[in-house]
Parts: structure tokens; C-alpha cells; sequence
């Protein structure tokens, strides 16, 4: 097993961080406190204070915010304290122990000679893409199916979603014998390291572009309708149906189970609860819970 050492994280902790203790540290793995080992890198959160709730903890090296009260348990620990521990852990972990292999595409998988690819893609198996644009180090699950999209450096889309292909579009006419389904001529334009997870459908634009920006989390099993517009930062947690021309501006978070109406537009920085059916514009920084979503009363209690 790998030996990881200072000069293998220095990179990500915070330019001003600070250590307690041992520099010379090594670390094998990344636990938590309950099954650690001498070899060892732990966080805690500020709730945990090493000595009262882990007096007897194996591991030697922790990760510690600035206002955690934790001292060091002996003359062999090191605390190396940063802004935002469960982040850096993260990213640690992320970095030493994630596998980034390069261009590893499934032979399983078919890619039409319409597809753009960059570098370091990872894409799984039984996925079929066409007339798409694939950004470098973007990881693509298995059983997917992605056309008229285009993806943005460092986002991953997870198995099972099926992204580019026409929503729901109908339209009524009494001389119609059947509705007409109106033709979806747009694309997906997905930014930069964004995560769609499993199961999730995110339909075309009609006549423009379904647009989903910059550092977006999608949860798993949404329906996203076509010529949506999602701002940077937004969350959407599982489960939640956003019907077509959708406007979700920045910084809003989306609870599980949730339907937006269509036409509908969330002003930044706005929470909707979860299972909340928003059937009317949401205005900037508030929250909104219910069916119908109503503005949160300033006498509720969670």
C-alpha cells in the first residue's frame, strides 16, 4: 500500500494552514474516527473534540477546522488545522484515492464519428452517444444514452441517464385526428463540473437550447423538460420534476421530490422544501415549501 506524506496534499489544503505537531507525518488510508488505524487520515467536525470523544483513537494525523477545540492526544499526533476539513478531506480523497484512468472508453460502448471527444474521458459500458461534444476529463457512466449535447470540462454524468433526446411536447388541434408532437430542433449545453446522477432524463431544447451551467448537482432519478435554463451553483435533489422552460437562477437548492411548474422561474439564492409543488414564480432569497409552494411563514418551525 501507498505511503502518502505532506508533500502529497500540500497542494490542496488551504495556502494558510497551519499544523500542531509532526510534519514528517505518512498515511496509508482514509477513515473515520471509528475505524481508524495508525496508518490513518481522519477529520471531524466541529460537533467532535478528540480528546472527550476519541480519547483512545488509533489514528495518528487529523484534519481539523481553526475552531475546533481538539489538542493533540500525544508527541506522535499531528493536526493540521484548514477553513473546511470535510471539503479537504474530500478532495484528498479524491485526488490519492480516486483511479483517473485516461480515454477509457468501453468497447461495449458506441460512439458515432459525429462525437467530439477530448482527452482523459472515461466513458462506461453499453453507453451510446451521437452528434455530441465531450469536454476533457468528463466521466460517463454505463447505460446511458446522450445525444445533441454538448458537456463541459470535468463533469460526470452518472449510469442510466438519458440526456439529448425530444421531451414531452404536444400539440391540440380538433382537426387533428392525433396531437401533432412539435419537433425539438435544440441541444443540451451542460458547463464545467457539474454531476447529473443516475436515472435522470434531460430532454432537448424545442426551438432553443436546454441550459444547465457551471457547478450543478442534479440528483438522482429528475426529469429536467426542455429549454430549461439552470444557473451556476444550483441543487437539485432526487426525485424532482422540472417541467419545460424552467428558469432556476444561481445558488438554488431544490429539495427531493419536488415538481416545478413549467414557465416558472426561482430567483437566486431561494430554497424550495422538500416535496413542494411550485406552481408560481419564486422571488431571490426566500424560501418556499408546500403544495401549493407558499413563502415560508416567519413563525415556522422546522
Amino acid at each position: 500500500m501507498k505511503i502518502f506524506k505532506l508533500s502529497d496534499i500540500e497542494k490542496i489544503l488551504d495556502v494558510d494552514y497551519e499544523i500542531e505537531g509532526k510534519k514528517n507525518f505518512v498515511f496509508k488510508n482514509i477513515s473515520s474516527p471509528d475505524d481508524s488505524s495508525n496508518d490513518s487520515l481522519v477529520w471531524l467536525s466541529d460537533s467532535f473534540i478528540l480528546d472527550k470523544d476519541f480519547p483512545n483513537i488509533l489514528a495518528k494525523v487529523f484534519i481539523l477546522s481553526y475552531e475546533n477545540k481538539s489538542k493533540r492526544l500525544s508527541d506522535n499526533s499531528t493536526i493540521i488545522r484548514v477553513r473546511n476539513p470535510k471539503l479537504t478531506i474530500a478532495k484528498i480523497a479524491k485526488d490519492l484515492f480516486v483511479s483517473h484512468s485516461k480515454n477509457k472508453i468501453s468497447p461495449k460502448s458506441f460512439i458515432s464519428d459525429d462525437v467530439l471527444l477530448a482527452e482523459n474521458v472515461s466513458i462506461g459500458i453499453n453507453t451510446l452517444i451521437q452528434s455530441s461534444s465531450i469536454d476533457k476529463s468528463v466521466i460517463i457512466g454505463d447505460n446511458c444514452v446522450l445525444r445533441n449535447l454538448k458537456v463541459g470540462e470535468g463533469s460526470e454524468i452518472s449510469s442510466l441517464c438519458n440526456i439529448g433526446d425530444d421531451g414531452f411536447n404536444f400539440i391540440n388541434d380538433i382537426d387533428l385526428k392525433n396531437d401533432y408532437e412539435f419537433p425539438h430542433i435544440g441541444n443540451v449545453i451542460i458547463g464545467k463540473n457539474t454531476k447529473i446522477f443516475g436515472n435522470t432524463y434531460i430532454a432537448r431544447g424545442v426551438l432553443s437550447d436546454t441550459c444547465i451551467e457551471d457547478n450543478v448537482n442534479i440528483g438522482q432519478g429528475c426529469y429536467i423538460g426542455a429549454n430549461v435554463e439552470i444557473h451556476k451553483n444550483v441543487q437539485i435533489r432526487m426525485g424532482t420534476v422540472v417541467c419545460g422552460s424552467v428558469k432556476i437562477e444561481s445558488n438554488v437548492i431544490i429539495g427531493p421530490n419536488c415538481t416545478v411548474r413549467d414557465g416558472v422561474t426561482i430567483g437566486k439564492n431561494s430554497m424550495i422544501g422538500m416535496g413542494s409543488n411550485v406552481l408560481r414564480d419564486v422571488p431571490q432569497d426566500k424560501i418556499y415549501l408546500g403544495n401549493p409552494a407558499r413563502e415560508k411563514d416567519k413563525n415556522y418551525k422546522n
